[in-house]
């Protein structure tokens, strides 16, 4: 159901979609276990929006999860270049040792 509004939200405007907007539906399907469709949406979100610290940090969560440990560093470091007073960015060093 997520992933039906989300797309319907994105598909309804005439602009390009906000990067928030693009993470949660890459997050919603990843929990409806399309994980290399949410793989590739991140991917192209980082790569359209490499300011956008949250898609590293989830595309690096993700990556992790499959056990890609050296893909994942590489989005952690992205992730804290781009945020590093983020909350999260302490458990992004943490992950990277």
């Amino acid at each position: 159901m997520a992933i039906r509004a989300l797309t319907s939200a994105i598909e309804a405007e005439d602009i390009p979609p906000p990067a928030e907007v693009r993470a949660e539906l890459a997050l919603a399907n990843f929990a409806a276990d399309h994980r290399s469709e949410a793989e590739a949406q991140l991917r192209a979100l980082a790569t359209d929006e490499p300011d956008y610290a949250v898609a590293h940090y989830l595309l690096g969560n993700m990556l992790a999860a499959r056990e890609a440990w050296a893909d994942a560093a590489g989005e952690y470091e992205a992730f804290v270049r781009a945020a590093p007073s983020a909350p999260e960015a302490a458990q992004a060093r943490e992950r990277l040792t």
